[in-house]
């Protein structure tokens, strides 16, 4: 390989690399030019948790579930087309959920994200109002139970002093009916 001949060819030839890279070139510049900005937006959603009696923390709702809901109720069943741009959305770990949305204005990525998790947190709320409301039946109940036990113990005490009178009385009688006068 003679590399003064490399040189000497390139030289002879720098009009068609030069008239190639800038074709080039400026197809590329055109073609960017042409093309509609995209805005990709991308938010974290941490899911929310309660405490257990025992102490422990609960997740709310596993992120598997709550991206098959949100693409259920507010993509698919979407009457308006309203969610019809790019979505992603992948849970992290066991607590977390990525959006990212891409579209031609930021404004309609943050609509979207808004909507998700005001979806997110009215889902959330009522689960929690629906876990507080057993709570408070389950407290009721109990409640309830201990004042019937408690009942049920004080009938019992009133049944044995009630018993215990009678026998004091049928003991006084027999005694005022043995003692002469």
């Amino acid at each position: 390989i003679d590399l003064r001949e490399i040189f000497k060819i390139l030289i002879e030839s720098k009009k068609l690399i030069i008239l190639t890279t800038l074709i080039f070139t400026m197809v590329s510049i055109v073609y960017s030019l042409s093309q509609k900005p995209e805005f990709k937006s991308s938010s974290l959603f941490e899911i929310g948790y309660y405490e257990m009696p025992d102490g422990t923390q609960q997740l709310i709702d596993e992120p598997k579930v709550i991206i098959n809901d949100l693409k259920l109720n507010l993509i698919i069943k979407n009457p308006d087309n309203e969610f019809n741009q790019a979505v992603s959305m992948l849970p992290i770990q066991n607590k977390l959920i990525q959006f990212e949305t891409t579209s031609i204005s930021s404004k309609k990525n943050e609509k979207l994200l808004n909507k998700f998790f005001s979806y997110i947190d009215n889902r959330h709320a009522s689960f929690m109002k629906l876990n507080s409301d057993n709570n408070i039946k389950d407290l009721h109940n109990q409640i309830d139970l201990i004042e019937s036990e408690f009942e049920l113990e004080r009938l019992n005490i009133e049944s044995e002093f009630e018993l215990e009178r009678l026998n004091i009385t049928n003991d006084i009688s027999k005694k005022s009916a043995d003692i002469p006068f």
